[in-house]
């Protein structure tokens, strides 16, 4: 069975037939062996099986790791075993909240013998298993020390705190027949991107169908943070059914140090939990203490119930002799001979409670899609509109919107035939972000809009998701996170300017980056085209949303820029060196820098003045980038002596930080951009306090040019423009 394939009622009476069916005792062996590998990696150098008494030799000599973490996640995971077998083609889904748990993941993926499909070194054998424990620490084995894409059914990367349910949320939304079972700890819920998904949730009512999957949270109340009680582990039972109750969520507590009830518990909240879009949802709460199974007290040391054990309870057991004795019977109390054979392979009982993972089931059908059958756009709702419904009402395979509730106000209606039941809206960045990423990493494609000022609170997130971008190339191709910000600074309040969201993008150095400022309503129309059908990329639009059509550069060039990333639009010759370049970057500066060029040529009808378009600010200089200017593109676009004055809709800070190695430019350049005025202006005294209007740009190429006429000498070789 493949997600999207079956109804909800049969998915769901086959995973609780699954968990049910279970010899309680085979899930136990499943914990205590995770449990085991958990504190093996952490310590251990040799003697992985404790085939011998341990000795100081068989101790790392610096043991790093988490421990904490552990048993909780390895009693959930356990009870989840029977289901294991469905994690090959995202039937069922586990979401690890943190990356803390990475000794557990790569346990069980040693365990179900996914380790060993996919890097055939961890297969099955005794020198696997001494090179799991080995290389654990600093992940000298390559996989890591925490959770991420190099494991095996690992589509997120808790290394932000908060997004786990959210992230869920998105990769159940329309995927009937689909479990996600997010796995979050209790001082995670403290965050306020977890705080509000709870919440958030409600916002899938509006999604159209109930032709979703289902998200069964599991929250970890283990007491402890890294160094303090979590707020949740003090509160009472009572306390913590009023809190999810109140929540929306009916919660089901449960002590997980018992494997089997653990299981029941799950298969009975899954029996009365609905879909995504239904009301009737539950939450899982898993009461255990934090690093449950460790040493209680060593040389009169508090170790249990304290923040020592979040990550290693012992220091230096190679060293201080009570520590050592203390890991040797730590470890004893496992039985690891009964878990692992020698050949390292799993016990029988284990193996039956994993049974074998099926090869990938083949991708899921794509829904209904139902777009606006004449490519209609938003005819109320200005250029802008337009150009966006227009280009989503092509699409034809399945993709969403997410907004924090800013649809209507960038002059979108979502109501309109594109969006209904395509879109959805809720007042947090954060969660827009994350069931987007969701979204995508499931096999679908989406879009989030939103305000520029606003895209900055999803800095950490975005570049997070660069990350696992990253670590997760050469997997499974997934379309790219697509961002359309509007609502831009230049028309609005002072309070919603804030640039800095490009620059953060563009420091993050992701290879696939593109970060497009089209034109016009045009250039938009054929930039989203072109973003909603890319793959593995970070693609930001920025565009305005009073785009106004008598401001429209000449059509003719739109595919030069949507293929190279500029254009010239003048009609001189690209190879000659024109006494002034005005470079535009963005929908802003264009309109202005066409009137510039209309003033310089009126004041001397011989020269030659250069207008070019820069359509991807990413091409400038972004390392690897899918398309980065050549040295005879800058030549074209800046020149060789040429009086330079680019114009742009960002701040000018990140188009200096790209610009400012190009030998000989700094000294005929000027590059302007947003300025921040300190108060509330209109939009033209903006333009003119930035130095962005007509007049401003002109004067400023007059002065570059008579400064170059009088002071720069001509080029030697090697000053020439992107040139070596």
């Amino acid at each position: 069975m493949t997600a999207g394939m079956i109804d909800h009622r049969t998915a769901v009476s086959a995973w609780i037939a699954d968990l049910t069916t279970a010899d309680a005792a085979d899930l136990q062996a499943v914990k205590d062996a995770l449990d085991y590998l958990c504190v093996a990696q952490l310590y251990l150098h040799d003697n992985v099986l404790l085939e011998r008494p341990l000795s100081a030799s068989d101790v790392q000599p610096a043991p790093a790791g988490h421990w904490g973490v552990g048993p909780p996640v390895n009693a959930v995971l356990a009870a989840l075993a029977p289901l294991r077998h469905r994690l090959s083609g995202d039937e069922v889904m586990i979401v690890h909240g943190a990356g803390h748990a990475g000794p557990s993941a790569l346990a069980m993926s040693y365990l179900s013998g996914e380790l060993g499909r996919r890097y055939p070194r961890f297969a099955w054998s005794r020198d696997a298993l001494e090179r799991l424990v080995r290389e654990f620490p600093r992940g000298r084995h390559g996989l890591g020390t925490e959770i991420g894409p190099q494991l095996p059914h690992q589509l997120y990367m808790g290394g932000q705190l908060g997004g786990s349910l959210a992230f869920s949320c998105g990769a159940a939304l329309d995927a009937p027949g689909r479990l996600v079972v997010p796995l979050i700890g209790d001082g995670e819920c403290e965050t306020g991107i977890l705080a509000s998904a709870w919440l958030g949730a409600d916002a899938m009512h509006s999604g159209g169908s109930s032709g979703h999957g289902i998200v069964l949270p599991v929250v970890l109340v283990n007491g402890l943070r890294m160094g303090d009680r979590s707020l949740l582990g003090r509160m009472s039972a009572g306390r913590l059914r009023a809190y999810f109750a109140g929540l929306g969520w009916t919660p089901h507590l449960v002590d997980g140090r018992d494997v089997g009830v653990l299981r029941d518990t799950l298969a009975a909240a899954l029996a009365a939990t609905g879909d995504l879009a239904a009301a009737d949802r539950h939450v899982v709460v898993v009461t255990m203490p934090k690093g449950l199974g460790g040493p209680e007290r060593v040389e009169g040391r508090q170790i249990q119930g304290t923040p020592q054990v979040h990550k290693t309870p012992l220091k230096r057991p190679r060293e201080n002799a009570a520590e050592l004795a203390a890991l040797g019977a730590w470890l004893t109390r496992y039985r690891p001979a009964a878990l692992i054979d020698p050949d390292g392979a799993p016990a029988t009982s284990i193996r039956r409670a994993l049974r074998p993972t099926r090869p990938p089931a083949p991708a899921d059908p794509t829904p209904d899609v139902r777009p606006d059958p004449a490519g209609r756009g938003g005819e109320h709702g200005g250029a802008f509109a337009t150009a966006v419904l227009r280009s989503l009402g092509r699409r034809r395979r399945p993709w969403r919107v997410f907004s924090p509730d800013e649809l209507t106000s960038n002059t979108l209606d979502p109501r309109h035939p594109v969006l209904t039941d395509r879109s959805i809206e809720v007042l947090n960045e954060e969660l827009c972000h994350l069931w987007l990423q969701g979204y995508l990493e499931t096999g679908r494609t989406g879009l989030f809009i939103s305000y520029e000022a606003f895209a900055v609170l999803n800095t950490s997130l975005v570049r997070q998701y660069a990350k696992y971008r990253r670590l997760a190339a050469g997997s499974r191709p997934v379309a790219s996170c697509n961002y359309l910000l509007t609502s831009l600074g230049w028309n609005n309040t002072y309070t919603h300017q804030d640039q800095t969201f490009l620059t953060a993008v563009l420091d993050c150095g992701f290879p696939k980056t593109s970060i497009y400022l089209p034109a016009d309503d045009l250039r938009l129309e054929a930039t989203l085209d072109r973003v909603m059908d890319d793959s593995e990329g970070l693609n930001v639009i920025v565009a305005g949303k009073y785009y106004e059509t008598g401001t429209r550069l000449p059509a003719d060039t739109i595919a030069t820029e949507i293929e190279t990333g500029y254009s010239i639009l003048s009609g001189d010759d690209p190879d000659a060196d024109p006494d002034i370049v005005l470079v535009g970057i963005g929908d802003v500066a264009h309109p202005q820098l066409s009137r510039a060029a209309a003033l310089l040529r009126a004041g001397d009808p011989h020269r030659v003045v250069r207008q070019v378009v820069v359509h991807d600010l990413a091409a400038f200089g972004v390392p690897e980038a899918r398309r980065r200017f050549s040295p005879a593109d800058e030549r074209r676009i800046f020149g060789q002596r040429s009086a330079v004055v680019v114009a742009s809709s960002t701040t000018a800070t990140p188009v200096r930080a790209l610009l400012f190695d190009r030998a000989g430019l700094s000294e005929r350049c000027l590059v302007r951009g947003y300025v921040d005025p300190g108060r509330h202006i209109s939009g033209q005294a903006l333009l003119e306090h930035c130095g962005l209007d007509a007049r401003s740009l002109a004067a400023a190429a007059e002065q570059l040019l008579q400064r170059r006429d009088t002071s720069l000498p001509a080029p030697r070789p090697t000053e020439q423009i992107g040139e070596p």
